[in-house]
Parts: C-alpha cells; structure tokens; sequence
C-alpha cells in the first residue's frame, strides 16, 4: 500500500506549491495527497478529513511524505487549496488515473452533478464529474461526451471498457 500512496504523491509534486516557503513545513503534495484520498474515504468537509487523517496517521505518515506528529489542519488543507492550479490539478488527477490504468484495467463509472445552488469564479453554475473506480465487473463500452465547461475537451470521449480491481 505504501507504494501506491508514495505514487499518489509523486503526481501531486507536479501540482505548483503556492505557498511562501517561509513557515511552510508540510509539504503540498502530501497535504493533496492526503485530502484526496479523504474524499475518496468519504469525508466531505475539511474537519472530518483531518479526523479521519488523524485516525489513519501512523499509516499515512511516512508514505505521504510527512514529518509532523501530527496532521495538517483544516485551515492549512483550506488556504492551501484556496490558491492551488486547477487546472494543474486536473492534470494531476489524469496522469495518476492514466497509470494506474496502465498497471491494471479496471471498472469505471462516472458521474455528472450540476450544483445549481454553487457558481464558479465566473459565477456561472458549478457543473462536477465524478469517476468511480471499482473491481470485479465488467464495463459495457459505454461512452460519453463530456461538455468543456467541466474541464475536458470539447469531443473527447470517455470510454471504459475494461474489467478489474482497485488495489
């Protein structure tokens, strides 16, 4: 496991730290690393990511790059994410989802949500994609246009036809 955990944070090194390097002692790719594999867990809000870390914290750790005691909290994962590329981290989340597909095919199912309630920086409404990885079945080679607005080229096509496990 640690080996996966030490690739997840390898991708999220790609991602510019924004931080002023004075004061800054956790590093931003494990924060990234940590809050993502949170969402993945479940958590929704900065707090329950950071009981949750704290939970998990001798097993992520070391992996994750980390020398404090204790877990980032709510208000560094917050400000850190607050000034962090977007667009870097969709360009992130890509390549780890890429080879982690190279490594082992596996089930996808993804998931569009539009949050009429949230606007964007443009103040137009938040559209979300969800992917959902998964094991044991088989994908029917479905495909789907995704609209530019989330972040994907206009004509690409997302297409999952392979089966397998995540590790």
């Amino acid at each position: 496991m640690s080996n996966n955990l030490a690739h997840l944070v390898q991708v999220f090194r790609h991602v510019s730290d924004p931080r002023s390097k004075h004061g800054t002692y956790q590093p931003s790719a494990g924060i990234l690393a940590l809050t993502f594999l949170g969402l993945l867990a479940g958590q929704n809000y900065f707090t329950h990511i950071c009981l949750w870390a704290k939970n998990h914290w001798k097993t992520l750790k070391e992996p994750l790059g980390f020398k404090t005691k204790k877990p980032p909290d709510r208000t560094t994962i917050s400000r850190l994410l607050a000034k962090i590329s977007l667009n870097e981290m969709q360009e992130a989340f890509t390549d780890f989802l890429s080879q982690l597909l190279q490594e082992q095919p596996l089930t996808v199912a993804v998931d569009g949500k539009v949050a009429k309630q949230m606007l964007d920086k443009e103040g137009e409404v938040l559209q979300m994609l969800n992917t959902f990885g998964g094991g044991g079945g088989t994908g029917k080679g479905q495909t789907k246009k995704v609209p530019e607005k989330i972040g994907i080229p206009k004509g690409m096509r997302l297409s999952c036809t392979s089966t397998g496990s995540l590790r």
